[in-house]
């Protein structure tokens, strides 16, 4: 981890304009920086991992039984590609009762769950569900309705579904591929789990994104856990609208081509925390590195515009540029982002809060520099 925030390795005004020397006279010193730094509370990125680190799974040494078994209330999902909507009303109904997620409730349901979540061509940010579902909410109704198994019409992976669960005041944490034994673990502790698994097993196919590729499983469905034995899983399948059992190759098989395919459900009052990955993004697969940044100073704080710049490029980012801009009244700070970017956004937006920063504003936009992905302005 770098240290250049607080150590005195960033030379940086020697290359800046006339400008920044004419409003400044000097340049500033490192001291400046360290101080500007304590001042805001900023922490470096290994004191924020060192703060954050916590085992998901909580205490090893739980002996869990052979057997354990959840009452869950089967549903059917409403439209052909709406099975993790379906999925995550049974989990919201069985933790609130609330008789607007239940089963004779579902159409209601799973159109307002669904409008929670927006549209994305990446099934790790929002709903995949055609090109022109990302421009219209209405297309990703209409576009629910097509035929199983395809890779255009398909559908949305785990992550979105955590800030989802949130909202009904539930804790939503993944579990690594493969340990069924923390799956076991989940459910003996009260906790359903929604699981990622592929009809047939059928491949992955890469799709093409304005900035680089995603993997998307052919015939990707969604069901909930809810009970184990010494053979296998239960499963409530909304596909189907019953509860099945699946045995543990089965499920295993099932579940291998989804980085994330088990999401464990509870009520809970305690946040799941954010913790940033080095470059790229372990819940989503961004890649932090593909973001050209330029950061511009509109604070008149000698320092922050370069402490913002070492945050950044210690997130990953790639900062390509800072530099003092004037600006009456600017507060926080501000994010533009090209458009076809807008699935960076609650990544940038999240690393620039964990870092102590207040965001004021945030835009996606396509009206500046072609060369430059994002600014991000400091202020006040």
């Amino acid at each position: 981890m770098r240290k250049a925030i607080f150590l005195a390795g960033i030379v940086f005004f020697s290359f800046y304009t006339w400008f920044w020397v004419a409003v400044f006279n000097k340049q500033p010193s490192n001291r400046a920086i360290e101080d500007f730094l304590i001042k805001k509370k900023i922490l470096s990125q290994q004191s924020i991992r060192t703060v954050l680190k916590q085992s998901v799974q909580g205490d090893s040494t739980v002996t869990i039984p052979s057997s354990y078994v959840l009452s869950v209330m089967p549903r059917k999902q409403v439209f052909n590609l709406s099975c993790e909507f379906a999925a995550a009303t049974a989990i919201i109904h069985h933790y609130t009762n609330d008789e607007f997620f239940s089963p004779k409730n579902e159409l209601a349901a799973e159109k307002m769950l669904i409008a929670k979540i927006p549209a994305s061509l990446n099934p790790n940010i929002g709903i995949r569900m055609g090109i022109d579902a990302t421009e219209s909410a209405e297309a990703v109704l209409a576009n629910i309705k097509n035929r199983f198994g395809g890779t255009e019409y398909y559908g949305v992976h785990a992550p979105p579904f955590i800030d989802l669960f949130w909202e009904y005041k539930l804790l939503a944490r993944p579990i690594k591929k493969g340990d069924l034994e923390a799956v076991k673990k989940a459910v003996f502790s009260g906790h359903l789990v929604m699981t990622w698994i592929s009809i047939g097993y059928e491949r992955a196919v890469d799709v093409a994104l304005s900035y680089g590729t995603t993997p998307v499983v052919k015939g990707e469905h969604a069901v909930v856990i809810y009970g184990y034995n010494q053979d296998g899983v239960f499963v409530m399948d909304p596909g189907i609208g019953t509860n099945r059992f699946l045995s543990y190759q089965t499920i295993l098989d099932a579940t291998s081509l989804f980085p994330l395919p088990f999401l464990e459900v509870n009520p809970s009052i305690k946040e799941f925390p954010y913790e940033p990955t080095e470059r790229v993004d372990a819940l989503t697969g961004l890649d932090r590195a593909k973001i050209k940044i330029a950061v511009q100073n509109a604070s008149g704080e000698v320092g922050a515009g370069s402490a913002m710049s070492a945050i950044l490029k210690d997130f990953g980012y790639a900062v390509v540029s800072m530099e003092q801009i004037t600006s009456e009244e600017r507060e926080g700070v501000s994010i533009l982002l090209k458009k076809e970017l807008a699935d960076y956004a609650k990544l940038i937006r999240q690393d620039i809060s964990l870092a102590g920063y207040q965001i004021s504003s945030f835009f996606a936009t396509q009206t500046f520099d072609s060369s430059t992905d994002a600014v991000v302005v400091v202020g006040e």
